[in-house]
């Protein structure tokens, strides 16, 4: 008579083995995946000292590789750890957590915001930057912040200073939906383009000057991309005065 149940034991007791928490497989494992569990018991094995970054060289050769996972999927799995709070920004680099009977998943929208954040930047979060980043969708909401970072992202300074300059500019302006900063970024388009042509000679004009008030006049917008880097590297300056850093 056959039977689809089948006894497993262990062959022997023995020391220098991994523990995987019971609470992995009950109650996370629906929520991560296979890849995401794999990744964990990995790091687990690799957690006390140093591993190689998600987005470096190393990672594919010495995590990806051995796991059989594709540099995606481990990054995938890497977000689901992270969603679930089995994998946190510490001080120095990141800490494994301990699963918890009843799976703590951050709100739906601050994963979607850290998640798409990490994505647009190619790289992990650091601790600083995901504490801005909440901070930012509490003021702002989550889809600006995103569409701040796909500004900073466009003019390749992936920092949370220059989203913080970016949303304060649409702030001063009124910009408070995201169709709206989507109108003002390509307006900004436009009216470079426009520049770029008279100053290669493509437009001529005859007509004079159009006089302008200087309360008609902005103040310095993310557009103004050199100039706002150099007001990054000066609030980082000062910030790192005060002791606090990027």
């Amino acid at each position: 008579m056959t039977t689809d149940r089948i006894t497993l034991h262990r062959a022997s007791a023995r020391r220098g083995f991994s523990v995987i928490f019971d609470e992995l497989w009950a109650a996370y494992l629906p929520h991560i995946g296979s890849q995401a569990a794999l990744l964990y018991c990995f790091l687990q094995y690799l957690s006390g000292g140093e591993i190689p970054n998600p987005c470096s060289k190393e990672w594919g050769d010495e995590v990806c590789q051995p796991l059989g996972m594709s540099v995606d999927e481990s990054h995938q799995a890497w977000a689901r750890l992270q969603e679930m709070c089995l994998l946190i920004p510490a001080a120095e680099g990141y800490a494994l957590c301990d699963p918890n009977p009843t799976p703590q998943a951050r709100p739906e929208s601050e994963r979607k915001l850290l998640v798409d954040l990490e994505k647009l930047f190619g790289r992990p979060l650091s601790m600083t930057e995901i504490t801005l980043a909440q901070e930012f969708e509490q003021v702002y909401g989550c889809e600006l912040v995103l569409a701040a970072a796909a500004v900073a992202v466009e003019v390749q300074a992936r920092s949370m200073p220059y989203i913080r300059q970016v949303l304060l500019n649409w702030q001063a302006k009124g910009i408070s939906t995201v169709d709206q900063a989507i109108e003002d970024t390509a307006e900004f388009r436009r009216e470079k383009a426009r520049r770029h042509a008279r100053r290669g000679g493509q437009t001529k004009r005859a007509a004079s000057p159009v006089q302008t008030s200087p309360s008609a006049s902005t103040s310095v917008t993310y557009d103004e991309s050199e100039i706002v880097l150099r007001r990054i590297k000066r609030n980082e300056a000062e910030e790192r005065m005060d002791g606090v850093g990027y």
